[in-house]
């Protein structure tokens, strides 16, 4: 099995579809240590998606993607924050299967993995779908205390693990010599 990553993204956003509260600075999570992406939350509040894309793949065409690594680099202020789902995003939307752990987030900045080598997070992937600028990953935020600590990002990296196969040649072995497999020696 081959793979091509870690590679971090070169684009950030934000996605509304689930959540309420917004993330500041979502464009930080692009470089490490180039300011973390942040949001206040309170007792029962979820953020909305971070998103990052454009990790920049080139997984050879006819290749099998067997799963996909994401590691997010992410901490509170203090004790409270949890992941409230943790997703690929692929041709743009963001996926339906969470791979969120169990846990709070630390009080300093530390990456948690998600996914493996052959995890497809409940999809389909190919060459194409991964090396494309519209895929990459997600995350939101939960808060289960009511003292309002702040989630942070600062950065995401993601591993793609693919294999590719490649036609074998058999031969067999005659006295007048090697024959490929399926042509016809005449005498």
């Amino acid at each position: 099995m081959a793979s091509v990553g870690p590679s971090g993204p070169s684009a950030s956003s934000t996605d509304s579809s689930a959540g309420t509260f917004n993330w500041a600075n979502a464009s930080g999570i692009t470089a490490e240590g180039g300011g973390s992406a942040s949001v206040g939350l309170g007792n029962g509040q979820t953020s909305i998606y971070l998103v990052a894309t454009g990790f920049g793949f080139s997984v050879p065409a006819g290749a099998t993607i067997n799963g996909v690594l994401v590691e997010w680099k992410r901490s509170a202020d203090r004790s409270g924050i949890s992941d409230a789902a943790v997703r690929l995003v692929k041709g743009g939307a963001v996926g339906s299967t969470d791979r969120s752990a169990a846990g709070s987030w630390p009080t300093t900045l530390a990456y948690q993995s998600y996914g493996g080598a052959s995890d497809l997070w409940g999809t389909t992937l190919t060459p194409d779908d991964v090396n494309a600028s519209a895929f990459g990953a997600a995350i939101r935020a939960q808060c289960a205390v009511s003292t309002g600590p702040t989630a942070s990002v600062d950065y995401v990296r993601v591993t793609v693990y693919y294999s590719t196969g490649g036609a074998t040649v058999c031969q067999r072995r005659t006295a007048r010599g090697p024959v490929r497999a399926g042509s016809r020696k005449a005498g």
